[in-house]
């Protein structure tokens, strides 16, 4: 098998895997076919077919401005929303690669006793990395869409709202939805309100299980750069009623923590994914209504 062939069965293994555990890409959302839009993820659809910025202006620019009547360069807020939304969806797509990473790791670990947990701790962290950096850039998105700002310029309204100390996370969502209540604007907004404190946990969650992951991948390898070896062990003295019901255990603890993590993670990804529908909804009415 060439490599080709190798990455390619690695990447149908991974679809495959991903589809079973409802981890769908985010191309995918906003669409029941190839022309019907989706009621339930419309706002999917709504930034793929009508963005911020054409791509005229990010990528034929400089053409354009040699043309006798170059159209105004794009307002900041713009841009801003440009690239933060891009950034979303490449920091959202590599989260879901390294959460097929992960399913298919454990697919290898579950089928060797004893087998070492390195990899599938490595993509599990990489897959929660991910995700919490999203949720950071869907937040910076959401504060373009809604006052024109960047998060250093927003951070400059203050501490507290509503004589409250702002959240880390949560607060734009809450301002937004008292500053643009109307019929066409609260409904997302409200739903993005109530959903943002459980994206706060993802960022939470991402210092506390990477400095637990890495600890223990750290731990491991410095016991085996130690040169520390098990001591052999006399199979007289072995009860091995003991070392089956020793590695049942094992085997059951480490599917419990397959399953735990992989409900996590596509509980997270489709969280960030019904969150973004909501932000994309209120980013077009409001850049269309311009006010």
């Amino acid at each position: 098998m060439t490599n080709k062939e190798a990455a390619e069965l690695l990447r149908e293994e991974m679809e495959a895997a991903l589809n079973v555990a409802g981890v769908w890409h985010i191309h995918a959302m906003g669409w029941v076919d190839a022309d019907t839009m989706d009621p339930e993820f419309i706002g999917h659809a709504m930034w793929q077919t009508d963005p911020p910025l054409d791509i005229d202006w990010t990528t034929f620019n400089a053409r354009r401005l040699r043309t006798k009547s170059p159209k105004p360069p794009p307002a900041e807020w713009l841009k801003l929303l440009a690239v933060s939304g891009a950034d979303f969806e490449g920091l959202i797509k590599a989260a879901r690669m390294s959460i097929g990473l992960f399913l298919i790791q454990t697919r290898i670990i579950v089928t060797t006793e004893f087998s070492d947990d390195d990899f599938f701790e490595l993509h599990w962290m990489s897959a929660v990395i991910y995700l919490a950096t999203a949720a950071e850039r869907l937040r910076e998105f959401f504060v373009a869409a809604a006052f024109r700002q960047t998060q250093a310029e927003y951070r400059k309204r203050g501490n507290s709202y509503r004589d409250e100390a702002r959240t880390k996370y949560a607060t734009p969502f809450l301002e937004a939805l008292d500053s643009f209540a109307s019929p066409d604007s609260s409904s997302p907004l409200e739903r993005l309100h109530a959903m943002a404190p459980t994206i706060q946990t993802i960022r939470d969650k991402r210092n506390e299980l990477v400095h637990e992951l890495a600890t223990s991948m750290g731990r491991r390898e410095h016991q085996r750069l130690s040169g520390r070896q098990p001591q052999p062990t006399d199979p007289e003295n072995v009860n091995f009623a003991e070392l089956r019901a020793a590695i049942t255990a094992m085997k059951d603890e480490r599917a419990e923590k397959i399953g735990t993590a992989t409900k996590e993670l596509a509980d997270w990804y489709m969280l960030l994914m019904r969150a973004s529908n909501e932000a994309f909804i209120f980013e077009r009415r409001r850049r269309h209504d311009n006010t």
